[in-house]
């Protein structure tokens, strides 16, 4: 999986209009945030299969546990590096203090900016210190 050359703009473009899109259960949550943004560096569409299979947050939970949350469905797809080897672009996950449940279903799928990573929240696109971040990640195509 080859990175577009363009990608440090279209990741800035990326996040630049996803500021103002409002949190939508299976088109604008943690894991298509995450997904939309590799098939844009990459070409590579990894969320095909969870493309209009789920409306809420049930219905996505009921994807997460069936594929081992979102850990899983990154594991499936790209490879995994330390959190100290991940570059901006990369995907991240961070334990979301405020959700209750399994692991699996309060993790969230981020994109690594630098040293800090944006995720997907019902309130807003959240930026969460890289100190904060689970100590996988997950490359996101070669330059």
């Amino acid at each position: 999986m080859t990175r577009n050359p363009l990608w440090p703009d279209l990741l800035a473009d990326y996040l630049g209009a996803r500021l103002a899109m409002p949190f939508t259960w299976g088109s604008h949550d943690c894991c298509m945030f995450a997904a939309e943004w590799v098939r844009i560096c990459t070409g590579e569409d990894f969320a095909k299969g969870y493309r209009g299979k789920y409306r809420s947050e049930a219905g996505a939970l009921k994807l997460l546990k069936r594929d081992g949350g979102v850990v899983g469905i990154a594991k499936k797809h790209l490879k995994p590096v330390p959190i100290n080897f991940a570059h901006r672009g990369d995907l991240v996950v961070y334990k979301d203090p405020t959700r209750k449940g399994p692991a699996w279903a309060i993790n969230a799928l981020g994109i690594l900016t630098g040293e800090s990573a944006a995720f997907a929240t019902p309130e807003k696109l959240l930026h969460v210190n890289r100190a904060a971040l689970m100590k996988t990640a997950w490359k996101v195509g070669v330059a």
